[in-house]
């Protein structure tokens, strides 16, 4: 009794505000439960589904308002956010994601539980698991009840050569990879922790490792060759994580389509010779439509995702655009300079060799032999310019004091 009247005059001492939000709350859950009644369990479940979709940042609409469901699944760097901005605009509903199979959970997970506990990591990172695990249901129920609205689930996926993509995916996290570089290529020297390093040697250098070890463990024999790449990253440097972390990326697409595409939705997209011969394919099943294309030739091929999804004159904004990034034509030429190495073009040839490279059409036609860029192919290059380095040094030191400062708030 002692405890109930406690608990009555702890309601009771509560905020107006926040009574009247309780009192609210309780009518919208009395007036769901009676609602409910009437909801057969596909579309409660769907509903539940949609409901953690908005809490978890993949929609902002209450629901799919009859609209046709498209994902765009694809392992980034590949205009994912331009396609996802254009049909947006055209009153479908979008989501965007690199990855739902069990395999890239578990990862994901794991990475979480090693990580250290930030506030960008609960923002980004966990919310990011927890969005995908959301989208792998809504998936789920697709393949248990067919369509909804008498529609298929449509997937939009896309293909990058496996060469031309690390560099743009570096860039994408250099503001995290950089200072490990860095600690790295000190490592390597023999070098005490105050000496100062050129940044964009160490990336070069960093490239040039990567690419050793992809040329050693032959990843285009397959998923085993590729974790034992992974695992001669960590026999080789096993106190330098991102060694391990940046040869896992640069392999991603070579076991990509197997894990996400055909694990999950049981369509081999690689298998059909169209995607080869013009950069793009279809596949089916009962409950799911999927539309493959070739990264390097989206601008023409803009109208078959018009064609796929029913939308007419479809046109892809400019969005995450790699060459636009602050200080990317200088790490980029330190990329290809490693790239451009006997070294590096062993790497391309090895990595030219896997199925989904040869799938996919790569490299393709005409490409020179020299390393492909944003802007077009550059040749070999000894050394990076003076300027160049001084240029990622102050990209380097600004990071570096943003992470000073960021470590001062939060002992504040």
């Amino acid at each position: 009794m002692a405890w109930s009247l406690f608990s009555v005059g702890q309601q009771y001492w509560r905020d107006p505000w926040e009574r009247s939000i309780l009192f609210l709350d309780a009518l919208r859950q009395r007036g769901s439960k009676s609602a409910n009644r009437g909801i057969d369990e596909r579309e409660l479940c769907f509903d539940r589904i949609w409901e953690q979709l908005i809490r978890t940042g993949a929609t902002r609409h209450r629901s799919d308002l009859k609209r046709p469901n498209v994902l765009v699944l694809q392992m980034a760097k590949v205009a994912s956010t331009s396609i996802r901005s254009a049909l947006n605009k055209r009153r479908i509903n979008v989501f965007q994601c690199h990855g739902l199979s069990a395999a890239r959970q578990e990862r994901d997970l794991n990475r979480l539980r090693r990580a250290d506990v930030t506030a960008k990591l609960i923002k980004r990172r966990l919310r990011q698991h927890l969005r995908y695990v959301c989208l792998h249901m809504m998936v789920r129920w697709y393949q248990k009840y067919k369509s909804r609205n008498g529609r298929k689930l449509k997937v939009v996926t896309l293909t990058r050569d496996p060469v031309d993509r690390f560099a743009s995916n570096f860039m994408q996290h250099r503001s995290t990879a950089l200072p490990q570089i860095v600690s790295w290529q000190r490592a390597r020297l023999g070098k005490d922790t105050a000496a100062p390093i050129d940044e964009l040697q160490a990336v070069q250098d960093f490239v040039i490792e990567l690419a050793s070890i992809i040329g050693n463990g032959r990843p285009s024999a397959g998923a085993q060759a590729c974790s034992a790449c992974e695992a001669l990253a960590r026999e080789r440097w096993p106190q330098h994580f991102i060694v391990e972390d940046e040869i896992s990326e640069w392999l991603r697409p070579l076991t990509w389509f197997e894990t996400e595409i055909e694990h999950v939705f049981g369509l081999d997209v690689l298998a059909a010779p169209e995607l080869r011969e013009r950069g793009w394919a279809e596949a089916h099943n009962d409950w799911v439509e999927m539309l493959v294309l070739r990264f390097e030739n989206l601008a023409q091929l803009t109208p078959e995702i018009g064609r796929f999804v029913n939308v007419t004159e479809l046109v892809l904004p400019r969005r995450n655009v790699t060459k636009g990034k602050y200080g990317a034509s200088d790490i980029m030429s330190a990329i290809q300079a490693a790239l451009s190495t006997p070294i590096g073009l062993a790497c391309a040839r090895e990595l030219w060799k896997s199925r989904y490279a040869r799938a996919c059409g790569y490299p393709l036609p005409g490409r020179s032999p020299t390393i492909g860029t944003p802007s077009g192919t550059i040749t070999p290059q000894a050394s990076l310019s003076r300027s160049a380095r001084q240029n990622v040094r102050g990209i380097s030191s600004m990071l570096y004091g943003v992470a000073s400062y960021s470590a001062l708030i939060q002992l504040v």
